[in-house]
């Protein structure tokens, strides 16, 4: 009899023991293309967000990122996540990648390794991203708000004679008359050699920000003042860049240009300044004018 209670006993503890085993599991995960802060280089950033059953009390996250995109001597690849603790439960964690710099059509790849040492759950997940046919470069300015004008102070210096460059380009350039929508710019019924290439430069209002994720658990990057700066070689990188600005302000209005138009962006025979832009490369040479004066 006593054993019989025994083996009944560690029954019950096993039955227990496998009610209250956790586990975790991907619920979603993005690839997100944003600026980097620091370096103003669009890139693209990975997530993945992970589900815990039964939520969890407390969690100590340890991650470890590798690709061939990114220096394996960064401190920023592997380390502590975070430790977190909660006395509802923690449900829901999402761990994102460090910025990793692209170039339109090319595919980078990156392995994200992910241990929760608090409960000895371990994953491995490998990420593929395809650049969009468009990259813009983007150039970061001060204004954080997009109401308090353009300063351009902060702009470094090779950065500045870039936009003066443009200026002076457009000057020697037609300027058409009155303003039009970007998407009537990119639809205009033109021969492909005298609708492209061109340049399309736009300047967010709120900044450029982004959110992916499951819903209400998403993961938003967003990054101050920015000009996006587009250098579209054919009528096939159209696509990406409607994309891409689909969730501008719209409409997106500005003024168009057209001629022999040499910058340091890349060469060509139309450009497309949005109002905001317009008033950063028309400023451009008056600060540039200010730096070196004297």
């Amino acid at each position: 009899m006593l054993r019989a209670c025994s083996w009944a006993a560690m029954a019950a503890v096993l039955v227990s023991a496998a009610a209250t085993a956790v586990t975790w599991e991907e619920v979603d995960w993005a690839a997100q293309l944003a600026p980097n802060p620091k370096t103003g280089a669009m890139s693209v950033y990975f997530s993945v967000w992970m589900e815990y059953d039964p939520p969890q009390r407390s969690v100590d996250l340890e991650s470890q990122w590798t690709s061939p995109s990114l220096d394996p001597d960064d401190p920023n690849l592997t380390g502590s996540v975070g430790r977190y603790a909660s006395t509802e439960g923690v449900t829901r964690i999402v761990v994102m990648s460090p910025a990793i710099a692209i170039a339109a059509g090319q595919r980078y790849t990156a392995t994200l390794t992910l241990a929760d040492r608090a409960s000895g759950l371990t994953y491995s997940r490998q990420f593929q991203y395809l650049a969009p046919a468009a990259v813009p470069i983007s150039l970061r300015l001060e204004s954080a708000d997009g109401t308090t004008g353009v300063d351009l102070t902060g702009v470094p210096d090779e950065e500045l004679e870039d936009l003066v460059l443009l200026a002076r380009a457009l000057r020697l350039s037609t300027r058409a008359p009155g303003t039009s929508d970007l998407s009537d710019f990119l639809s205009a019924p033109l021969p492909a050699e005298e609708a492209f290439p061109a340049l399309v430069l736009l300047v967010p209002t709120a900044g450029v920000s982004a959110t992916a994720g499951p819903s209400g658990a998403g993961v938003k990057i967003t990054v101050g003042q920015t000009m996006m700066i587009f250098s579209l070689p054919e009528g096939a990188a159209v696509s990406a860049l409607r994309t891409q600005t689909a969730e501008y302000p719209q409409p997106i209005v500005g003024v168009a240009f057209s001629g022999s138009i040499e910058t340091s962006f890349g060469s060509a025979v139309r450009a497309f300044l949005d109002e905001a832009s317009l008033e950063v490369v028309e400023a451009a040479e008056a600060e540039w004018t200010r730096r070196t004066s004297g």
